[in-house]
């Protein structure tokens, strides 16, 4: 009996159903895509790609074409079947993706079978066949090429330049007019072209020279050499050797243990431990944790413990500290002195010395006149012949010369004046105003002070020329003319002369907030100097110019943090920054050079123009600079 259950298939045959279409998918638009690279065969097999020499034909010529595409197409010189799969034209055809069949218009002809997996190609002087992707073959009489290769397992090419042989992972070998080179299995071969050679056997050595360059490494030796240089290696780190020209180092257990020798200088470091310079100029280095100590013709500086003390001298100035910065001390062609701060200060120039403390203060000058003060409270001064004393307690005043005495009281409420000439005399009343002199005026108070003896405008003209004339005729109240104004004696500015510049009189002007800031400015015949400090000596700044004018020429600028903590200094073109006790800057922009160091030969860094030569450890990094 006949059964009327439906028929199923088989699983495979089910799968097999269902993957067809896929596969006339990929072959149809594999097929296009050939036909698309190929543009004669778009034009020719297709109605829609007619070329010139039909589009004007004759009606006869033209119903020569039977147009059913893309199942059947045909006209006098192409031919195509579902298409693309089969086409035909002059000079091709090709049922894809079975077989391609084409003869070029330059003589060779191509034979391509399953989408070019297999392929051939021939001429005169010319055979080329390939099996993807194992085999390609091709041969050019012409151009006397060859390649070949049968993948992974060797490839080879040769040309009238250069010739190639290799297995991969094995043996590489390849030659051209001046270059060799050779590998075995990766790790070992040897190479040469015009400049130089070498050979390898990795990881046991590699060897090449480089015009008159020669390096060689290994494990236990290596060395680079040339005819500037040389440089060798023992065991890597364990002994390193650098020489050049004149200059050697040597290195146990580098970066630790270093030699060197040069024309400049020669020394030694065990780090961390110390390290020692000397100077072929004269002069020792030695640095280490607790003591640094440095020598020259010209410079000596010690430290010993960081700040426990430090100490430095050249030929012109000296500087010491002890458990830096609450004790200082130094002498230099412009001033000395001592601090022990916040206790006391003892310091001096050309024109004065002060002796300060929180509630001391005394100051002599070079015209011999002294002030004293005792807290804001009692002051004391002499000019001259002329001595005053101020109590700020009972607001009492009390000055002195040769030939007169005078007392005050209570802001001069009571006055009381024995004079040789004229008798004592007394006054009461709040008079704050007292003329001394015809050419002299001022008036005085415990609070505030203000004194005058400047000629005319009282420009610095005006102050010279009445010096000149003081002098001559031997007047003391214009000998030394100046103006002076103080409020409760912290706070104080004025202008004097003080000194000669080439024979000229020199301007001194100042501005005092007691203890804070002090500011002072001197006007030569020939240089305009300011100088300003912020509580004494914890900050200095010195600017020099050449000429009277405010915006001449810069001669020197100077800044000063805790006398040699920070210390900033520029002359001319040259600069140069010490910052204790590690780190020396010096630059010149006449030349374009400069330095820096750290901890001496540490690290330390030399230019000149646009080039740059670092030493880390002793060692130089960088083209010599001359």
């Amino acid at each position: 009996m006949f059964s009327h259950r439906r028929f199923n298939p088989p699983h495979t045959l089910r799968a097999t159903f269902r993957i067809v279409p896929l596969v006339a998918t990929v072959l149809l638009l594999t097929g296009c895509w050939r036909v698309l690279m190929d543009p004669d065969t778009l034009r020719k097999t297709t109605p829609f790609g007619r070329g010139p020499e039909t589009s004007g034909a004759e009606p006869a010529k033209q119903s020569d074409r039977v147009n059913g595409w893309p199942l059947f197409y045909t006209s006098p010189d192409a031919m195509s079947i579902l298409w693309p799969m089969f086409v035909k034209r002059e000079g091709a055809n090709a049922l894809f993706p079975l077989y391609e069949s084409i003869r070029r218009t330059n003589g060779r002809s191509q034979l391509f079978l399953a989408m070019e997996v297999l392929g051939a190609e021939w001429g005169e002087a010319y055979r080329a066949n390939h099996a993807f992707p194992v085999w390609f073959y091709k041969n050019d009489a012409e151009r006397s090429c060859r390649r070949a290769a049968l993948l992974p397992l060797f490839f080879f090419a040769t040309s009238p330049r250069e010739s190639t042989f290799a297995i991969p992972g094995l043996f590489f070998r390849h030659r051209e007019k001046e270059a060799r080179a050779l590998n075995l299995l990766l790790l070992s071969g040897k190479f040469s072209n015009k400049k130089g050679h070498g050979n390898y056997l990795l990881p046991f050595w590699f060897y090449a020279t480089d015009n008159a360059l020669r390096r060689f490494y290994s494990i236990p030796y290596s060395s680079v050499s040339g005819p500037d240089e040389e440089w060798r290696s023992v065991f890597g780190p364990v002994y390193v050797s650098n020489r050049g020209g004149e200059w050697v180092s040597r290195s146990i257990l580098w970066p630790f243990s270093h030699f060197w020798h040069s024309p400049r200088s020669r020394g030694h470091m065990l780090l961390p431990l110390y390290s020692w310079k000397h100077y072929a100029q004269g002069g020792t280095m030695f640095n280490s944790l607790l003591f640094n100590r440095r020598r020259s013709e010209n410079k000596e500086l010690l430290n010993f413990g960081g700040p426990l003390y430090f100490t430095s001298r050249d030929n012109e100035s000296r500087y010491r500290a002890f458990l830096w910065p609450f004790y200082m001390d130094w002498v230099s062609p412009t001033s000395s002195g001592r601090l022990l701060i916040p206790l006391f200060a003892d310091w001096r120039n050309d024109a004065t010395r002060t002796i300060a403390s929180p509630l001391f203060l005394r100051r002599w000058k070079a015209d011999e006149s002294q002030r004293l003060f005792l807290s804001p409270l009692w002051s004391r001064g002499k000019s001259g012949d002329e001595e005053w004393t101020n109590w700020a307690i009972l607001l009492a005043n009390f000055s002195k010369t040769p030939k007169r005495s005078d007392y005050s009281f209570l802001a001069d409420s009571l006055h009381v004046r024995r004079d040789k000439t004229e008798g004592p005399k007394v006054s009461f009343g709040a008079s704050v105003i007292k003329l001394i002199w015809a050419d002299r005026y001022g008036f005085a108070s415990p609070a505030i002070g203000h004194r005058n003896t400047l000629p005319g405008d009282g420009s610095v003209e005006a102050m010279r020329g009445a010096a000149r004339a003081g002098r001559e005729a031997g007047a003391r109240s214009i000998r030394n003319p100046k103006r002076w104004t103080h409020i409760l004696m912290a706070l104080n500015w004025g202008r004097r002369l003080a000194g000669t510049d080439g024979g000229a009189p020199v301007v001194r002007s100042h501005f005092m907030f007691f203890p804070l800031l002090s500011h002072y400015e001197f006007v030569g015949n020939s240089r305009r100097t300011h100088e300003s400090n912020v509580l004494f000596l914890l900050w200095n700044s010195r600017r020099e110019t050449t000429g009277e004018a405010p915006g001449g020429p810069v001669a020197t600028v100077r800044h000063r943090l805790l006398r040699k903590a920070f210390d900033y200094e520029r002359v001319g073109s040259r600069t140069s920054v010490d910052a204790f006790p590690f780190v020396a800057i010096d630059a010149d922009r006449a030349t374009d050079t400069g330095r820096f160091s750290f901890l001496g030969p540490v690290v330390s860094r030399q230019r000149a123009g646009d080039q740059v030569r670092w030493r880390v450890l002793g060692i130089p990094l960088g083209e010599r600079i001359e």
